[in-house]
């Protein structure tokens, strides 16, 4: 993710925002840059909300706006302007894939992108405030479980979830063996960067077929795509069970119910989802 984007807008004060609203209504796009350019299409877009907060940005600059009880239009806009980005340019992958399974869910263009800054805004005041590398690890997490929530409930199980470097603890050395050994035999799959939003439900089909070797590689592959989620892990531990290989099947599942707790703790997770992996180490 492009780091200039944060840099451009913490310098974009109300002052600045009102001069690009003025030659963004004038149509004048030829004198602003190219993130200008966004954020005077975005405010155009908002015009009807947000008119005046626009029209006298350059004597509201001082306004306070208390976060209980009124919008800031300006910070409304700007994660507006890089939610669109990150989507535009699927950088994160999982911020292209959170937006698109929100739009299959029947949320509008607006609202996928709403729902999308409502995630990353409980990063990005940690960024700009403590002017901290942004927790993309810990953000493409959250997008990876989040996509499959309903719409509706989103913001709710947000409430809980800490702001955190989302570096798992307690990883098993042998994983760290075993993905080497899989990068090894699948290099060209690239970490965070795949179209994998199915791979799961592909797995799970090939095994159930009896298909065993497009299981076990399906699986794999899903492991190198999403390495902290849990899914890769689980399905390549049935695999190994109907293979008869307890003792790997057992590293794996342990190591999916790792993940899965972390996900679980910090609210992001249901406990049927958790429960169903217990049992999958029961069956073991």
């Amino acid at each position: 993710m492009d780091e200039s984007l944060f840099e451009a807008l913490r310098g974009v004060n109300r002052k600045r925002f009102h001069e690009i609203w003025k030659k963004a209504k004038d149509g004048e796009f030829q004198d602003l840059s190219e993130e200008e350019q966004r954020l005077g299409k975005i405010m155009l877009d908002h015009s009807d909300e947000y008119f005046n907060q626009f029209e006298f940005a350059d004597t509201l600059s001082d306004h306070e706006y208390d976060p209980d009880n009124e919008v800031n239009p300006f910070l409304h806009i700007t994660l507006h302007a890089i939610t669109e980005k990150q989507v535009e340019d699927r950088d994160p992958i999982e911020a292209f894939q959170f937006y698109n399974a929100m739009r299959g869910k029947k949320c509008s263009r607006h609202e996928a992108l709403h729902l999308l800054g409502i995630v990353l805004v409980k990063f990005i005041f940690q960024t700009l405030r403590e002017k901290v590398p942004f927790p993309l690890d810990h953000y493409r997490r959250i997008l990876k479980e989040y996509k499959s929530r309903r719409p509706e409930k989103i913001e709710r199980l947000l409430a809980d979830i800490p702001i955190d470097d989302g570096q798992e603890k307690g990883i098993d050395p042998r994983i760290g063996v075993f993905l080497a050994e899989l990068r090894k035999k699948h290099p060209h799959i690239r970490t965070h960067e795949e179209e994998d939003d199915n791979w799961w439900r592909e797995g799970i089909e090939m095994l159930a077929s009896g298909n065993l070797d497009g299981a076990e590689k399906r699986f794999e592959e899903l492991i190198l795509a999403e390495p902290e989620h849990h899914d890769g892990y689980e399905g390549l531990a049935m695999v190994y069970r109907s293979r008869g290989r307890r003792k790997e099947a057992l590293l794996l599942i342990e190591h999916a119910l790792t993940l899965a707790k972390g996900f679980f703790e910090e609210g992001s997770l249901d406990q049927e989802i958790l429960d169903e992996i217990e049992e999958e180490k029961r069956k073991i």
